[in-house]
């Protein structure tokens, strides 16, 4: 890994951290002033939109730095002897059936 790639590591992992807080004080904010139904919740209607606006913003931004497919999420999972996404391998169904993509245009056009 050279310096432009670890310095890009770093900045996305702080970017990934910033976003946690945010969406964490944002939720944390709606829980504690939560009223009961019926009556008027202390935060103004826009408000309320905005705070949700930034959380579907900040959702947004996790989700396209979770499918970087240079980088392995921390977040997610892994399972004792389960292989990471960049040791699958792409196979086509001609690859598994023996068939050539070729062959079947020649053979539809004998028939």
């Amino acid at each position: 890994m050279n310096d432009s790639e670890s310095a890009a590591n770093d900045g996305n992992r702080t970017e990934r951290r910033v976003l946690s807080v945010m969406r964490d004080i944002l939720t944390r904010v709606a829980r504690e002033t939560a009223t009961t139904p019926g009556t008027r919740h202390v935060l103004t209607d826009e408000t309320i939109e905005q705070i949700r606006h930034c959380l579907s913003l900040i959702s947004a931004r996790e989700m396209e730095l979770a499918k970087d497919p240079d980088e392995i999420s921390a977040n997610r999972p892994r399972y004792p002897g389960q292989t990471s996404r960049r040791d699958k391998v792409r196979l086509s169904i001609q690859s598994i059936t023996g068939q050539s993509g070729s062959s079947d245009k020649d053979d539809s056009s004998e028939q």
